[in-house]
């Protein structure tokens, strides 16, 4: 048996929730960032100045690709788990390297990708997804827990903070707006995915949202994909924005 969450891909632009942020972490995390845009950040897009001395190359990138867990399942208790379709790093071109940036010319399914949002939302540490928590006997009472199991620690815990804070200027300063909750600190991130040329029809727009509440010690983190939404509207922070507030 098969289940949706697990096995249909993430395709193409989709990516931008966490692939934009991704480039930025290497700066971040080595404090190698020199000038950050907030005004352009806040339409989605992240803009950097830095060192020419530093090299961003496809090892670095794939490095932090391995660490968020999207080179292998989650380990999740479902049948049938598929993983990400990614290209050999050797065989990566620069363009292809830019365009991975965006979220382009590669698949993930949604659970790697609400796994790896939710390491940057618990701190830089990455967990094994969990279905059940506790499993209760009727007859006798007995409750059999389900520990949580961390996997490893992905980015500090500066850099997580910084990675929300970022998160949180789109939502109340920025394009994910709709996505903001009164009374709460939201998180967001939208993304938009283009479908293939000459697949228009067949592949559709997928408008996505991902949020984190509070932002501050998050308790909730939520991903949303509409699939195939109308062309005339099918921008993630428009779309789905206030379907996950």
């Amino acid at each position: 048996m098969s289940n949706i969450f697990t096995n249909l891909y993430v395709k193409q632009a989709l990516g931008v929730l966490i692939f934009s942020i991704l480039p930025l972490i290497p700066f971040l995390h080595d404090h190698k960032l020199l000038l950050f845009n907030l005004q352009k950040w806040k339409s989605g897009t992240p803009f950097l100045s830095y060192k020419k001395s530093y090299s961003w190359n496809t090892a670095t990138l794939y490095k932090y690709y391995k660490s968020f867990g999207f080179f292998d399942t989650t380990g999740v208790d479902l049948p049938a788990e598929a993983s990400s379709i990614f290209k050999e790093q050797s065989t990566v071109i620069p363009v292809e390297r830019a365009t991975y940036s965006f979220g382009q010319r590669f698949s993930i399914t949604p659970l790697q990708m609400i796994t790896a949002i939710s390491a940057i939302a618990n701190d830089g540490i990455l967990m094994k997804p969990r279905i059940v928590k506790s499993i209760t006997n009727t007859d006798t009472g007995a409750v059999t827990n389900i520990d949580t199991e961390e996997v490893r620690q992905v980015i500090s815990t500066e850099t997580a903070s910084k990675v929300k804070s970022m998160m949180q200027s789109v939502v109340e300063d920025g394009t994910g707006w709709r996505g903001g909750v009164t009374g709460y600190t939201v998180g967001g991130k939208t993304g938009t995915s283009e479908p293939r040329a000459g697949r228009e029809d067949i592949d559709g727009y997928v408008a996505t949202y991902v949020a984190i509440s509070p932002v501050e010690d998050t308790q909730v983190v939520l991903l949303l994909n509409l699939y195939k939404p109308p062309k005339s509207n099918h921008q993630g922070g428009t779309l789905a924005g206030p379907v996950v507030s």
